[in-house]
């Protein structure tokens, strides 16, 4: 046995689970004969496509919002407080916003999906939630209107999966 196989039953919070053995991938699930299961978890083509589209929309985000504030943040006009209001928004529009936060999250919401798991139902109706408090204040001509795209498909995913065994990683 080796050292990390030797030690994964007496983890309380690992049992149940067992390390792939030699030819059986990459550790999907298994059923409770230790049998591969190779087929895609419920939900999982929903997810990668909410994950892709998060990716796509702050990838987009970024390129589209674009601006010329760079060397003034960079110098400290942030820090130093002598930055001027367009300034301020900008930089909230853009590295200061949730661009790089969406943009993690699509891409974690794909690997998960791609190793058969389900993100957490909460994720969507959540994200579903602020698009929608963005949507009443900025209106719908805004580009938060792409955000319904993921978060309806997170929101299928978890219908879709819901009553399945879940898999413990």
């Amino acid at each position: 046995m080796t050292g990390a196989r030797m030690f994964l039953p007496r983890i309380p919070f690992l049992r149940g689970t067992r390390l792939p053995r030699e030819g059986e991938g990459d550790g999907h699930r298994s059923d409770e004969h230790g049998v591969m299961n190779t087929s895609p978890a419920p939900g999982s083509g929903l997810n990668k496509a909410a994950g892709i589209a998060m990716v796509v929309i702050a990838v987009t985000h970024v390129v589209f919002t674009m601006n010329p504030f760079w060397p003034q943040w960079i110098s400290g006009a942030l820090r130093d407080r002598t930055a001027d209001a367009e300034s301020m928004a900008a930089f909230w529009a853009q590295p200061g916003g949730f661009a790089a936060v969406l943009l993690l999250l699509g891409l974690l919401i794909n690997h998960m999906a791609r190793n058969g798991q389900r993100p957490p139902s909460y994720c969507g109706w959540l994200m579903l939630g602020w698009i929608g408090l963005c949507l009443v204040l900025i209106g719908p001509a805004s580009g938060f209107v792409l955000g319904l795209v993921p978060s309806g498909l997170l929101i299928a995913a978890s219908i879709r999966g819901a009553g399945t065994d879940r898999v413990d990683a």
